[in-house]
């Protein structure tokens, strides 16, 4: 998916589910997107798992529900929180109006979303690049300098029309501090 272009339509920071979800989207559509993770790869544990109905209508809307539901598990009753030796502490069962949840592990998603947009050559999916630096000041695009953590002191520049903030890992906020000042 890597490629050597330096301008797309559309730069997403961050490549967990929210990221993914929406250079799959932008896949679809035909815009050249490019998604750039600090991290060398997807994470391999579980993190988030439940998924609200208003996602799920999402995922029936990109054509990958039925890919999904073969690996997750669909929840029409309810979220119960327990002991370690399984004594219920709350129950929230879940309402008509709230609909069926889909618990599925992050880790799983995430690895789902990227086989999905490795089928659109329009996007680029980069690891082992941290975000560091958002320039504002051409009026044509964003400019965006981002760390290959692989190497020292190897910076590489990207140019977009528009830049999503996707990132929320447990880093705290860090596109937030790289807008704070514009």
């Amino acid at each position: 998916m890597a490629t050597e272009r330096s301008r797309y339509n559309v730069i997403i920071v961050g490549a967990g589910p929210t990221g993914l979800l929406i250079a799959l989207r932008l896949g679809q559509a035909g815009i050249s997107t490019l998604v750039l993770e600090s991290h060398a790869s997807l994470p391999d544990n579980t993190r988030a798992f439940a998924y609200m109905p208003v996602v799920l209508r999402v995922f029936v809307e990109l054509g990958i529900m039925d890919k999904i539901q073969q690996q997750a598990l669909l929840n029409d009753d309810g979220m119960s929180f327990r002991t370690l030796d399984g004594t219920i502490l709350i129950h929230q069962s879940t309402s008509d109006e709230q609909g069926t949840q889909l618990l599925f592990g992050q880790n799983r998603m995430s690895s789902l979303l990227l086989e999905e947009i490795a089928k659109y050559p329009n996007v680029d999916v980069r690891f082992s690049l941290r975000t560091v630096g958002v320039d504002h000041s051409k009026a044509d695009c964003v400019r965006i300098m981002a760390h290959d953590t692989t190497l020292k002191d190897d910076d590489l520049f990207f140019e977009a029309d528009y830049v999503v903030g996707a990132d929320g890992r447990a880093d705290p906020s860090p596109m937030a501090r790289l807008f704070a000042e514009t």
